[in-house]
């Protein structure tokens, strides 16, 4: 990072630590609540099996009852990882990563397919094309599973990330995309966030960013040259960004991220968007997503739990062929387990996976968690932020 760059991002670092501190706001009495409904809209939901981001939060929300639904998602794992059609691409293979970690299946271990191995060895060109919101989520897996990463990989990721961070301390879609965006900003602070203190000024400058679009309701509303646009997406991945720093800010108004966030609230737990072409606010099943993952990650701070995407806590067990499945005689494990304490059995070494595909994905696309609701000059890219979730 060159050293200008790097003096104003610490110069806003420096501005920004008191005033977010300042205007942190108590987190509301009703988010339990909130929450729990807005879990049970998504686990009835007709889409919760096709949505990967929707299973994860359900994890790491730590929702009871969802035996048969982890069970039913896992089986749509196995499926896709078998179809030759699938054509998966690194950041599938990193979605399906976190999602199998946050329902405690290990993804070294899929009936023999490694998934973490398919990253580590994908086209390096492929991987690095790759939005900063996936790269950020690259290294909650690194973190989390540091000895399945080869060579310079991690750092490599980081400098990219870096790479896209611009002088007023937001991050472009991908390095050299040439505009701020605010999903890509929260993604990267979540991601530097994991790192510890090394990106402190990187992260405090991402987020005095995202605190200075909220408007007077507390929505992160982007001006794209078409006026401000209110985006509940934007803002759930911004107030998951600042729970994981710990603190959530109040605009002047004294309003919140989460109260951003409640103005596209639907009495069934649901979330509302903007149609792309009425403009009316409807019910929209990927702002339900992403504000789902908002809540969860608001209450596992407030309830002293680790960040949405510190998979440090997350137990998992490895799922092998069954015909692999051969106890050692006399003893009812096979090795000592590498999980935190009461955590299931785990593989140190799971049998070596297919060959990585090097296909792209129809299926999902990358994994930036852009939705802008735009006009005008910027609705090409907009429509090509939507789709690489979808």
């Amino acid at each position: 990072m060159k050293k200008g760059k790097l003096l104003s991002l610490l110069l806003a670092a420096a501005v920004g630590a008191g005033s977010l501190a300042m205007t942190a706001q108590a987190a509301p009495a009703e988010l339990p609540a909130q929450t729990a409904k807005t879990a049970a809209f998504v686990k009835a939901s007709d889409w919760v099996l096709n949505d990967d981001w929707a299973i994860f939060t359900l994890g790491r929300n730590q929702e009871e009852g969802c035996e048969k639904l982890y069970e039913d998602y896992y089986q749509e794992v196995l499926a896709l990882l078998a179809d030759p059609e699938a054509k998966l691409i690194p950041s599938d293979y990193i979605r399906l990563s976190l999602s199998l970690t946050a329902i405690g299946i290990d993804p070294r271990n899929i009936e023999g397919n490694d998934l973490l191995e398919k990253i580590d060895q994908a086209d390096r060109e492929e991987y690095f094309q790759m939005s900063t919101g996936s790269l950020a989520y690259a290294l909650a897996l690194m973190e989390r599973y540091p000895d399945s990463f080869s060579g310079t990989l991690k750092e490599d990721t980081i400098q990219k990330i870096l790479d896209a961070q611009q002088a007023d301390g937001s991050f472009e879609y991908t390095a050299g995309a040439g505009f701020s965006d605010p999903d890509s900003t929260a993604q990267a602070m979540q991601g530097l966030l994991l790192l510890g203190d090394g990106y402190a000024a990187e992260a405090q400058a991402a987020g005095d960013w995202l605190a200075a679009q909220m408007n007077e309701d507390g929505v992160l509303a982007i001006d794209w040259g078409t006026g401000p646009t209110p985006n509940p997406s934007s803002t759930a991945q911004a107030l998951i960004a600042f729970a994981q720093k710990g603190e959530v800010p109040a605009n002047d108004q004294g309003k919140t991220l989460y109260d951003g966030i409640m103005t596209f609230a639907l009495d069934n737990g649901s979330f509302q968007d903007a149609n792309w072409q009425t403009g009316e606010l409807e019910y929209n099943e990927y702002a339900t997503g992403q504000c789902f993952q908002a809540l969860a990650a608001y209450s596992r701070m407030v309830n002293g739990q680790s960040a949405l995407f510190d998979l440090s806590d997350a137990a998992v067990t490895p799922r092998p062929k069954p015909e692999e499945e051969k106890p050692e005689s006399g003893s009812s494990s096979s090795q000592a387990s590498s999980e935190p304490s009461g955590a299931p059995e785990e593989e140190s070494e799971p049998p070596a996976s297919s060959e990585a595909a090097d296909l792209d994905s129809p299926k999902t696309g990358d994994m930036g968690l852009v939705s802008i609701a735009a006009v005008g000059l910027i609705a090409a890219a907009a429509a090509v932020v939507l789709y690489r979730k979808k």
